[in-house]
């Protein structure tokens, strides 16, 4: 799964690639999601994993990665 993701990162925009942690709006930009439904994904726990820093919501990469396998595995 680690050389799985190493791949897939390895493909990811250099904006998105450098970035530890990203936004909503990163989010809204590699998937295409709009940003209010990604939130409304998230309260119904049908996003990826979240970590609240603060206030503010970020995503992990590789969380986002589990995500998405998950949903190929459910499709």
């Amino acid at each position: 799964m680690q050389q799985d993701f190493n791949i897939w990162l390895a493909n990811l925009p250099k904006t998105l690639r450098e970035k530890p942690l990203w936004e909503y709006c990163d989010l809204s930009a590699f998937t295409g999601k709009p940003v209010a439904t990604l939130r409304g994904d998230k309260m119904r726990g049908n996003g990826p994993k979240a970590i609240k820093v603060g206030q503010l919501v970020r995503f992990d990469p590789r969380d986002v990665f589990v995500w998405l396998e998950h949903l190929r595995e459910v499709a």
